[in-house]
């Protein structure tokens, strides 16, 4: 291989040609251009058509030169060509609001989206995530909230459509539930509506009496009827 040198002796060296024009370094299809230096490049856009674009720095920098709190234009990032599918596009995005959980649940804004260029989410593909059993933790937690909720109201929870382990849910179930919540709680609360409609129509000297029937489980239905009799 022979070698070439030119040495000029200047601070800088340009080569011009008309403007619109082209400058083409050619060292043939499996020739290389090599630079030395550092390689700066001025324009508004830069076109690469190599195959494979290999990057040494373990860092790339987007938006180089924002002076703004946060992204200006809102969103950076990449964007994957996906010939005649909408691009896909994974971007930081300033305007997304979310809460972080490690700083007391503070208000924080700006966040990663995966989405394509028609504005559709794209999901994240990856292994399972082990959840060290955190999962049933929180069902069981669940369960006690939903079972101190009904204790505080003194109602059965299959009358709220929770389901209680050990009961199927079944029709008799339900009409057990039901008669052990009208005892203990309908009917005591019913007694007091019926002592004060009854008061207010003893002051009005009216000769009759108010009183709530029963409720009763017809097929589904828990039905409600009222009365006055003479």
């Amino acid at each position: 291989m022979t070698t070439k040198i030119e040495r000029y002796s200047v601070d800088e060296y340009q080569l011009l040609v008309k403007q619109g024009g082209v400058i083409t370094l050619n060292p043939g299809t499996t020739g290389s251009v090599v630079i030395s230096g550092n390689l700066t490049v001025y324009g508004s856009s830069t076109n690469i058509s190599s195959q494979d674009l290999e990057i040494e720095d373990n860092t790339i920098l987007l938006n180089k030169g924002e002076t703004g709190p946060g992204v200006s234009l809102v969103t950076a990032g990449l964007i994957i060509d996906r010939g005649t599918l909408p691009d896909a596009q994974l971007f930081f995005d300033e305007s997304k609001e979310w809460l972080d959980s490690q700083n007391s649940l503070t208000d924080s804004t700006g966040a990663f989206v995966l989405s394509n260029t028609s504005g559709d989410l794209v999901g994240i593909f990856t292994n399972n995530i082990s959840t060290n059993n955190n999962d049933q933790s929180f069902i069981q937690t669940d369960g006690r909230i939903d079972e101190k909720i009904c204790q505080a109201h003194t109602i059965d929870p299959i009358l709220m459509g929770i389901r209680v382990s050990g009961k199927l849910g079944s029709g008799s179930d339900i009409k057990q539930s039901y008669v052990i919540f009208e005892k203990n709680a309908i009917m005591p609360l019913r007694n007091e509506v019926e002592e004060i409609f009854n008061d207010l129509l003893f002051i009005a000297r009216l000769n009759v009496e108010f009183e709530l029937n029963n409720y009763q489980i017809i097929g589904d239905i828990i039905e409600e009827e009222t009365k006055i009799k003479e």
